[in-house]
């Protein structure tokens, strides 16, 4: 019999060693999404700082379940005192940490949100099943483990520890956030950088709104230019509350909203747009009231984004510090920012994910000159960009932007390789 409880004791340990290493190349990914998000959209900085506190956290309790799995792996005590703090570390977040520094989690009724209570209810009842087994005296202490087995939970804990010292090392710094108000709205092509003059305090008070969602430039824009204004507002114009409704509503956006559509106007749910409409008109009616009498006007479907960059020809290319997508104009070549080209979402994100993915991976270590990348490695990004080209070829054709040659930047050939939609 305990032969047999300590087969599930251990297959339970490798479930949960397995799975740390999962989880933490998903927080190391879901780091590179924040700071991609952070420096191509509208973000609040409280926000953003309370999903860099919310990611540490869930780091720290990878680790702990990890090293728990590894401990129970070797049959050893030590693995219920760890599942134990990590429960701990998971309920004084949860109920004191994480309320106070403003993080509030994931929103009631999310996939995500009942994803993780059922992983918290399983731990607890693994928890439980380990503290029985120590009761019972499957586990051991280390004085009485074999030396084998505490060399290898030694070697499998170091291991951890070292990746995960290695992922959130080559993680790059945050990049600066984008300006809401630096961006004019995509609807023409028009020459590099040719930006309208700034809201100021006092024309935003005697300005006309519109209240539309958007994929990164928030829920509110000045009706005559259709610049994105939400971060511009006073706080008198405009409160928390009003500001946190409108994330609301643009949340719901973010869930019926089709990622994938280059003119950032499409819906994936068939309700989409009814459910926009919906959710959004107490949203207008409280915020048509808090700004009167500056005209409001209620647009639950976005407008087409397209372009406001004209170009002779399109090239992804990584560039330490650099955007990923480079602009011709005849004359030469201009990093901008993809959110700005007229493409989705979704590839505009992936583009810039890979353009950070190249500076955590090319950076240098130490006096040695050791590049963190391997071979290896930098094929498989060289070979994601080609996909990431190609997409962009696909987007610009499906957007009347067909006869723009669109090129790809080898790093391993050392020339542009041309892309065919």
């Amino acid at each position: 019999m305990d032969d047999l409880a300590g087969v599930i004791l251990r297959l339970i340990g490798a479930f949960y060693a397995v799975g740390a290493v999962f989880g933490l190349r998903r927080c190391a990914m879901d780091l590179l999404m924040t700071r991609a998000l952070a420096a191509l959209s509208a973000a609040d900085p409280a926000e953003t700082r309370a999903e860099a506190r919310q990611m540490a956290f869930y780091i720290a309790q990878i680790l702990l379940v990890g090293l728990g799995g590894i401990a129970l792996l070797a049959l050893l005590d030590l693995a219920l005192p760890i599942f134990l703090a990590s429960i701990g570390l998971q309920a004084l977040y949860a109920w004191v940490i994480g309320p106070r520094l403003g993080d509030l989690g994931d929103p009631p009724g999310s996939p995500e949100r009942a994803r993780r209570q059922g992983s918290r209810v399983l731990f607890v009842v693994v928890t439980l099943l380990v503290a029985g087994a120590a009761h019972a005296g499957v586990l051991r202490g280390w004085q009485a483990a074999p030396w084998p087995a505490l060399a290898l939970a030694a070697l499998l804990a170091l291991a951890l520890l070292l990746y995960a010292a290695r992922l959130l090392r080559g993680m790059p710094g945050a990049l600066p956030a984008a300006d809401p108000g630096a961006s004019p709205p995509m609807e023409e092509a028009g020459p590099l950088d040719d930006a309208p003059a700034p809201l100021h305090d006092e024309r935003l008070r005697t300005a006309s709104f519109i209240l539309s969602p958007s994929w990164n430039e928030g829920g509110l824009f000045e009706a005559t230019t259709r610049r994105p204004v939400f971060s511009d507002l006073p706080e008198d114009m405009l409160t928390e509350a009003d500001r946190d409704a409108i994330r609301h509503w643009l949340g719901v956006f973010r869930e019926v909203a089709d990622p994938a559509d280059p003119r950032r106007c499409g819906f994936s749910a068939p309700d989409g747009a009814a459910r926009m409409a919906s959710e959004g008109q107490w949203v207008f009616e409280q915020l048509a009231a808090r700004l009167a009498p500056c005209p409001l006007r209620f647009e639950p479907v976005p407008w087409p984004r397209l372009s406001r960059h004209g170009a002779t020809a399109v090239r992804l290319m990584a560039e330490q510090q650099m955007d990923a997508l480079w602009l011709s104009d005849g004359q030469g070549q201009q990093p901008i920012n993809p959110q700005e080209f007229g493409l989705s979402w979704k590839l505009a994100l992936d583009i810039h994910v890979w353009a950070l993915d190249f500076d955590a991976g090319t950076g240098w270590d130490g006096p040695d000159g050791a590049p963190r990348w391997t071979e290896a490695e930098a094929a498989a990004h060289e070979a994601e960009g080609l996909r990431l080209a190609q997409r962009l070829a696909l987007e610009l054709a499906a957007t009347g932007r067909g006869h723009l040659p669109v090129s790809f930047w080898s790093e391993s050939e050392v020339r542009a390789i041309p892309i065919r939609p």
